[in-house]
């Protein structure tokens, strides 16, 4: 029995070791294909991407009885105009108006990137004196120099020496259509774009 258990471990480690190297090569072209999966999707990324989509997930009425659901207006095709009681001065009705004219995202090889967007932002709300207090943010804007992006955690961010980081949570990516979550203090829109 001893004789036969010393002739089967050499057979066994003999196996294991040419199995190894089977084993080394279809790990080998695993992490083949996953650089080539993150260099084909860096790739994808180049272009002029233009917004036909942009929903804002952090736009709510407040204090409203049967409040509409803004999360689901695309606010790249209709003007929003809605009210809310909202802090400081929730006792009173604050009115907004919200639009997104045109938002373009330019990522080049170069590493260099820009983001420009015109929009309507108009608000007639109080202050914490409960004093009117109406602003017109509306115009054009701007952002970005350089960008980078993570393959591995799906995410692209645009850098602007002077206004920091703005990260993009991408949701899908083909060579014409790109679905991203735009990562603001107040929300994340989902915005949709085509080449």
């Amino acid at each position: 029995m001893k004789t036969k258990l010393f002739l089967i471990f050499p057979m066994l480690f003999l196996i294991l070791g040419g199995c190894k190297g089977i084993i080394d090569e279809l790990t080998k072209d695993e992490d083949d294909d996953e650089k080539k999966e993150v260099k084909e999707d860096v790739n994808a990324l180049l272009g002029k991407w233009t917004a036909y989509e942009y929903y804002a997930d952090f736009l709510a009425q407040n204090g409203i009885k049967n409040p509409r659901d803004l999360s689901k207006v695309n606010l790249l095709k209709e003007l929003l105009k809605y009210e809310s009681f909202d802090a400081p001065c929730n006792t009173k009705l604050s009115k907004y108006e919200i639009k997104v004219n045109e938002l373009v995202l330019e990522i080049k090889s170069d590493k260099t990137a820009s983001m420009k967007q015109n929009f309507i932002s108009k608000e007639d709300t109080f202050d914490e004196n409960c004093k009117t207090y109406i602003a017109d943010e509306s115009g054009a804007s701007n952002f970005g120099q350089t960008w980078e992006s993570d393959s591995n955690n799906k995410k692209l961010t645009l850098i602007d020496k002077e206004l920091g980081k703005l990260v993009f949570e991408v949701i899908n990516l083909n060579d014409n259509e790109l679905e991203v979550l735009m990562k603001l203090e107040e929300g994340s829109p989902r915005i949709k774009l085509r080449k």
